[in-house]
């Protein structure tokens, strides 16, 4: 069985692997399918770079498209911060 890009990027992470990937805070979903190629997985940042919740689900698309894990740091760990990056598809 085929094992998915988020299951490939956890059995790096639980075997002490070093994974290469790269943090975007551009608003464009464009940077994250152009670093999608290269990366092992994208980091978006939500905490330092005002994005809307369909800059996001910009990004999370095109990384879904590349096959590449993207992981969202949230400006907060409340609720509503939490549940947007959700509703976008984190």
């Amino acid at each position: 069985m085929a094992m998915t890009p988020i299951g490939e990027f956890r059995r790096k992470m639980e075997a002490g692997a070093c994974v290469l990937g790269g943090s975007v805070s551009f608003t464009d979903g464009l940077v994250s399918d152009a670093l999608g190629s290269e990366a092992e997985f994208l980091w978006i940042d939500l905490e330092h770079c005002a994005m809307s919740p369909e800059a996001l689900a910009g990004h999370l698309m095109a990384c879904r498209l590349r096959g590449v894990p993207s992981l969202v740091r949230t400006p907060s760990h409340l609720t509503p911060f939490v549940k947007a990056a959700l509703d976008a598809g984190a």
